[in-house]
């Protein structure tokens, strides 16, 4: 099982806790840490045009900045920030990064993915909760880590079309993933090639080991999962109690439904 591709993300599930410690990058020899695909809210202080790699050099020579987010507005601009500690939240256009000895990212909360679904009425559960969306976020991504593979980030759109997906039943069978080509993501404006992977499974079943069902399917090779020019995703959960499980001649009243939107 170790050296499957379900077996890696089993393992990487265990490396979760060390996650956010693990993203940092140094920078500007070593006075700065920055990553990908994040953002610090609010405590701004000013805000200048520069690429994104300049942001370090230019927040550790202001005075007052500790920390940064970078966008591409305007052709980039680095928005400088001014405070001791503050949590990181995901984010898919954007980048951040801080100053080693002015500033602490908030471990206590952690990162924010603000993914989880909306709660609905009768049939339909809470989604993911914030610590389940992040794991799932963070497996995906260490799992393609694993095959040399680049991170995933999050798409704004496919999340929205994958809790679109998400109230219907899929057609697939309980343990084996489903791969479309189709999806509602283009009602959100995202018109690329989008690959979905669906699957219903035992309420409370683990991550783990909805994942590893997708991780374990033949062919691995070929499934978006590991595509190189795979770079976005979006995913929604959902509790049902009207999509019926069928395991081992029993029916199970009640399920949880994915979907993963990635392209």
């Amino acid at each position: 099982m170790a050296n499957t591709p379900a077996g890696h993300i089993c393992a990487l599930v265990a490396a979760l806790l060390l996650a956010v410690a693990l993203a940092w990058n140094d920078g500007s020899t070593g006075r700065v840490s920055w990553d990908l695909h994040c953002d610090f809210h609010g405590h701004d202080l000013t805000s200048q045009q520069a690429a994104s790699e300049h942001c370090g050099d230019i927040c550790a020579f202001v005075a007052d900045c500790t920390h940064w987010t970078w966008t591409a507005y305007l052709g980039g601009t680095c928005w400088l920030k001014q405070g001791r500690m503050s949590q990181a939240y995901v984010s898919a256009v954007s980048n951040c990064g801080f100053v080693k000895d002015k500033f602490t990212v908030d471990e206590v909360n952690g990162i924010d993915f603000d993914t989880s679904v909306p709660t609905t009425k009768s049939g339909n559960g809470d989604g993911l909760s914030a610590d389940d969306a992040a794991s799932v976020l963070q497996v995906l991504s260490f799992y393609r880590v694993a095959y040399n593979k680049p991170r995933l980030m999050l798409d704004a759109r496919l999340v929205l079309a994958a809790n679109e997906m998400v109230k219907a039943c899929p057609p697939s069978s309980a343990h084996n993933a489903e791969l479309h080509q189709e999806s509602s993501a283009e009602r959100f404006g995202f018109h690329d090639r989008v690959f979905t992977l669906l699957s219903v499974r035992a309420s409370n079943t683990s991550i783990a080991d909805v994942l590893s069902t997708w991780g374990d399917m033949s062919d691995t090779a070929s499934t978006p999962l590991l595509k190189s020019n795979t770079t976005v995703v979006g995913f929604a959960r959902r509790s049902s109690t009207d999509c019926k499980l069928k395991e081992a001649s029993m029916e199970r009243a009640s399920t949880d439904v994915w979907v993963v939107l990635l392209a």
